[in-house]
């Protein structure tokens, strides 16, 4: 969630000149992004309950993916906002679903993913593997 939010603000300067419109109706996408997550965050959490959280995270995950591509090959700013509109949706789906599927155990904790492995662990793992003092 926030790469696309962070993304934006990155890209405003060319993507105003591509589309040759204003800096707030990028504004407006990012706008459009956050409010339908936040909005809608308790809909995705209902619908993970009623229709199972794995299924709810895989439609979510390909409706995010199209909702990407439609953004990167998008003609005009109307496609842009409405692209980013309904990735808020997908991702209003997937956080609650994420959250189920890593309580249940059957995703990693998404921390892991993103967090750089330590330098001390690269320095404890011979040890452990050789069994002998450093």
């Amino acid at each position: 969630m926030s790469l696309n939010i962070n993304a934006l603000p990155v890209s405003i300067g060319n993507i105003v000149n591509e589309f040759n419109t204003a800096p707030t109706t990028v504004g407006t996408a990012i706008v459009a992004y956050s409010l339908s997550v936040a909005g809608f965050v308790m809909l995705g959490g209902k619908l993970g309950q009623k229709f199972g959280s794995l299924r709810i995270f895989q439609i979510a995950t390909v409706l995010l993916l199209i909702a990407m591509v439609i953004m990167t090959f998008s003609t005009s700013h109307d496609i842009m906002v409405g692209a980013q509109l309904i990735a808020g949706l997908a991702v209003a789906a997937i956080v609650p679903s994420l959250v189920v599927l890593i309580g249940r155990g059957k995703a990693p904790p998404s921390g892991i993913w993103g967090q750089p492995i330590p330098i001390k662990n690269s320095m404890i793992r011979p040890y452990l593997i050789s069994n002998r003092p450093l």
